[in-house]
C-alpha cells in the first residue's frame, strides 16, 4: 500500500479549518501577514462564509480581528505546552464583547451557540462559536502552535497521543537539523 505524502501544514477537520486559515494570517519568517487591509479581512471572511459578500470592514474592524487573532494564537501556544498570555486574552475578550453569542436548542434537546448579531459581529461571533464547540468537544487541544520557532503555523495534531510539534515534516526536519547542527559545533571540531 503506497503512502501519502504529508500536507504541508497538518489541516483541522469541518469548521475548525476556519479558524486554524484565521490564526494562519499571522506574518511568520515562512508567510508574510495576510490581514494587511479591511478589504484582505473581508475577502478572507467571506471566503470562509462568515461574512455576506460585499460587507464593508474599517480599519477598527481590522484591528479587533488581530486583537482576536493574537488571543486565539495565545490559546494555541498553550495547547502546545506554553504559557498563556494574559495581555493577549485580555485583547481577545475586548475584541469580542461586541459579538455576543446566545444559547440555541437543537429539535433532539442539545445545544448550540449561535451569533445574534449581524454582519461584522456577527462573523467574529461565529469564529469564536467555533472556538467554544471545538472546546467542548475536545477538538480544540488537537489545534496547536508549530514548534518551529520560524514558522508557528497552526496545525491538527491527529496523532493518536496528542504529542505532534510540528505542523509538517519541514519543519520537523529543520528543529532537528538546527539541534543536531548545535551539538556538532558544542564538542567542538573533530579529530583525524
Amino acid at each position: 500500500m503506497a503512502r501519502k505524502p504529508p500536507a504541508l501544514t497538518k489541516l483541522a477537520p469541518g469548521d475548525l479549518r476556519i479558524v486554524q486559515d484565521f490564526v494562519n494570517t499571522a506574518a511568520n519568517e515562512k508567510s508574510d501577514e495576510q490581514l494587511q487591509s479591511p478589504e484582505a479581512l473581508a475577502d478572507l471572511l467571506t471566503k470562509s462564509r462568515l461574512l455576506p459578500q460585499g460587507t464593508p470592514l474599517t480599519e477598527e474592524d481590522l484591528k479587533r480581528a488581530l486583537d482576536v487573532r493574537l488571543g486565539l494564537r495565545a490559546l494555541l501556544h498553550v495547547n502546545s505546552g506554553g504559557q498563556l498570555s494574559e495581555p493577549a486574552v485580555e485583547r481577545l475578550d475586548r475584541a469580542a464583547a461586541p459579538a455576543p453569542l446566545q444559547v440555541r436548542f437543537e429539535a433532539d434537546g442539545r445545544s448550540r451557540m449561535e451569533p445574534s448579531a449581524q454582519g461584522y459581529d456577527g462573523a467574529l461571533a461565529q469564529l469564536l462559536a467555533i472556538v467554544f464547540e471545538a472546546q467542548r468537544d475536545g477538538q480544540w487541544l488537537r489545534l496547536k502552535e508549530c514548534g518551529n520557532p520560524g514558522c508557528r503555523r497552526a496545525f491538527y495534531d491527529g496523532s493518536r497521543s496528542h504529542v505532534s510539534k510540528w505542523c509538517g515534516r519541514r519543519c520537523s526536519n529543520f528543529v532537528h537539523g538546527r539541534i543536531y547542527r548545535r551539538r556538532q559545533e558544542s564538542r567542538g571540531p573533530s579529530r583525524p
